[in-house]
């Protein structure tokens, strides 16, 4: 929507108080042991993402990487791969599309409608 100009368009920019895409849980390359192929148009994060990471935000956690905070981010991705029941080397496809499916989402605010048009909805 945002990279058309129309007035469509014009109208959600305008009516838009926040606008915040979510980072990816965990970095592509967590899933290089999940044997499936990469969805021609995309919806997944999936491990041959890694190459052109500056597609995406920088991911929540770094399992992958050695942190200096007090938990690493392996013991918390692991934690939540525990609490949810699933592979965290996500090798299966209910573990591959818990973790790699929270992705692209987004998060907007629009302005309230005038109270006249409310009672139109209702």
């Amino acid at each position: 929507m945002f990279a058309r100009i129309d007035e469509d368009s014009k109208f959600a920019f305008n009516q838009m108080i926040t606008y915040f895409e979510f980072p990816p849980l965990i970095p592509p390359g967590m899933a290089k042991l999940y044997p499936g192929s990469k969805k021609k148009q995309g919806g997944f994060l999936h491990a041959e993402d890694n190459a052109n990471l500056e597609c995406i935000m920088e991911p929540f956690l770094h399992p992958d990487h050695n942190t200096k905070k007090g938990i690493s981010d392996n013991k918390i991705y692991h934690k939540i791969c525990d609490l949810l029941s699933i592979d965290p080397e996500l090798k299966d496809d209910a573990s591959y599309m818990q973790i790699m499916n929270y992705c692209f989402i987004a998060y907007f605010e629009l302005q309230p409608l005038a109270p006249r048009l409310v009672k139109t909805w209702k």
